[in-house]
């Protein structure tokens, strides 16, 4: 077995995503992260954001 055969896709944002459709996103798939890409669409990783980030930010939290 090789890792590529447990490869299975993972849910992303890009930079101009909403941050409630972020967090439905996170709730839906019941993670802990996102990863963030450009909002080019290039999937080009930009950072990941956790659950816990962005609810402070929803929540108006520093």
């Amino acid at each position: 077995m090789r890792a590529r055969d447990l490869a299975e896709p993972y849910p992303y944002v890009s930079t101009d995503d909403d941050a409630v459709d972020a967090a439905r996103l996170l709730a839906k798939h019941k993670l802990p992260a996102l990863l963030e890409v450009d909002s080019d669409q290039q999937v080009r990783l930009v950072g990941a954001i956790t659950a816990a980030r962005l609810m402070e930010r929803l929540i108006g939290g520093s």
